[in-house]
């Protein structure tokens, strides 16, 4: 077959082998640059732009790169990701090559004079920095270092021009916030807490010189995005924070929640008039509250209540309110939302795109549609159970056909009024596969209270209709760690033939030998590095 001198061409662009580099995975890239001298120069930045150094345990040398090989390619990383302590900082610290760094984030778990060292080098072209760690550093000496290491470190972010992200934590802040967040905060679009104190006890009690030091702090002019997470800085800091930013859009609140809702609802601090998304996970804010404070947020599109009081009042006003703009609803370990609630809000919200939710009754999602499945009339099919009458059915799928992302784990089957196991796991296929734009799926069975031993009814195998599913051609991750079956060679097989963009599969896989595409997905996933459990016999 004669060879396209205009298609050969067009391989050797540099916009084109840089495209082509792009959706390669860090294995296929290495050999790419063997290619040839322009393939080396354009995909070698690529190979280089995030370096990662992991903890390095004595008498132990992790799989990492060269110090030769970091500090000739130093000039393209861009993005520098350590987790513990690793020697090579020391390198890119104190190294004097004329090629210097030129990195635009940072993200460590343990700040070090090193870490320092860079960021201020870095001062030009930085704008993310962040410096979590999951544990508070053990030992006086230990956490009274970090201390004074971030009262250096905000003094060298204050020379930071373009910093437009922060996240930290946990710490004890030495100066007071007024002097920490208000030459820093002037450019920042995004601001995490995470475990904050302050180390000037006076700063918590609401006194009249704490709440006139409050109103020194500087707005924050161009903050969007707001986390605060297990926070200990003062109440009324809190409270600040949210008022000096009033471009904000989104805003995340873990523990002291109640404190918010109070401010809201006695309309002492008013929510941001640009508000559109709120993550109030594990709160105590009750239904009631919750339904007033949905009211006052026009422009809500992201809802995150997970393990809340969210109930039947909160549902109400989101579904008259908020309907067709939420994109993303989280109502997963929610005691008071039912089966009917979910599937109400399903099915009621055309926009959205990623839903979480647990303990779904099957019957639920059968039900509606087992008319056109049996042939018969909605009118004929018997009551729900717990002797609720049914709604009016429609032929239509029971939830928004642009879902991207949907996490559910569906129990309750046993009952004598539902469809029965073979009926129900049909419809429930039937449902998901015209949701086509599916790319992310979790899929569980609940608790499986009311699953008998050895009836593992959804299990994804090909004898139990999971060829139904072949219309979900952009998945990219699958989770079926909730699931009591295993998948084998057939079904990898079927998957590698079916699904060719799924990066990801946590659950059970019973890989064998198998066939040449079962070990070409095997190979595939493997290679981009994902969560994937295997069970052998």
């Amino acid at each position: 077959m004669p060879i396209d001198t205009e298609t050969s061409n067009a391989c050797m662009t540099p916009a084109v082998i840089r495209l082509t580099g792009l959706y390669l995975s860090r294995s296929n890239l290495i050999t790419s640059l063997r290619v040839c001298s322009l393939w080396h120069k354009v995909l070698e930045p690529l190979l280089w732009e995030t370096l990662s150094l992991q903890n390095q345990p004595c008498n132990h040398i992790p799989r990492q790169p060269t110090p030769t090989l970091c500090l000739r390619n130093r000039h393209h990383i861009r993005h520098l990701v350590e987790t513990g302590s690793n020697s090579l900082l020391k390198f890119f610290a104190f190294s004097t090559t004329p090629r210097p760094l030129r990195l635009t984030s940072i993200r460590v778990s343990l700040l070090s004079p090193e870490i320092l060292m860079i960021t201020q080098q870095n001062a030009d072209t930085l704008t993310s920095f962040s410096c979590r760690s999951n544990r508070l550093r053990r030992g006086e000496a230990d956490q009274e270092a970090q201390t004074l290491w971030y009262r250096q470190l905000f003094m060298v972010l204050e020379m930071v021009p373009h910093l437009t992200d922060l996240a930290i934590g946990p710490v004890v802040l030495i100066d007071p916030p007024t002097t920490v967040f208000s030459k820093v905060a002037r450019s920042l679009m995004r601001l995490e807490l995470d475990r904050v104190k302050v180390a000037d006890r006076s700063w918590y009690d609401q006194s009249i010189q704490s709440i006139q030091a409050l109103s020194a702090v500087e707005p924050f002019p161009k903050l969007e995005t707001l986390v605060m997470v297990w926070n200990d800085l003062p109440p009324l800091c809190q409270l600040e924070l949210i008022r000096k930013a009033p471009k904000l859009k989104s805003l995340t609140w873990k523990r002291g929640t109640q404190l918010l809702v109070q401010a809201w609802l006695s309309l002492a601090l008013p929510p941001p008039d640009s508000l559109t998304s709120l993550d109030v996970a594990h709160s105590h804010i009750e239904d009631g509250d919750m339904a007033r404070i949905l009211t006052m947020i026009p422009h809500l599109t992201s809802l995150n209540v997970k393990s809340s009081p969210f109930g039947p009042q909160s549902c109400t006003q989101l579904l008259e309110h908020h309907a067709p703009n939420v994109t993303m609803l989280d109502v997963s370990d929610c005691p008071q939302v039912t089966s009917t609630m979910v599937m109400t809000l399903l099915s009621s919200m055309p926009s959205l795109l990623r839903f979480s939710s647990n303990r779904v009754d099957a019957g639920y999602i059968a039900r509606p549609f087992l008319h056109a499945l049996l042939g018969v009339t909605p009118s004929s099919l018997p009551v729900l159970s717990h002797g609720q009458s049914p709604q009016p059915l429609e032929d239509r799928p029971w939830a928004c056909l642009g879902l991207v992302e949907l996490d559910i784990s569906i129990v309750g089957l046993g009952s004598s009024e539902s469809p029965s196991p073979a009926q129900t796991r049909y419809l429930i296929y039937e449902q998901l596969s015209r949701l086509a734009s599916l790319e992310v799926l979790c899929l569980g069975e609940g608790d499986g209270s009311t699953l008998r031993p050895g009836n593992e009814w959804l299990d994804m195998t090909l004898a139990h209709d999971l060829d139904k599913l072949s219309s979900l051609k952009r998945l990219r991750s699958l989770d079926i760690r909730n699931l009591k079956a295993k998948m084998g060679d057939e079904e990898i097989d079927w998957m590698a033939h079916e699904w060719s963009k799924l990066e990801v599969v946590r659950g059970n896989l019973n890989c064998g030998i198998g066939t040449s595409a079962a070990r070409t997905l095997v190979r595939r996933l493997k290679c981009k590095r994902p969560d994937v459990v295997y069970y052998s016999e």
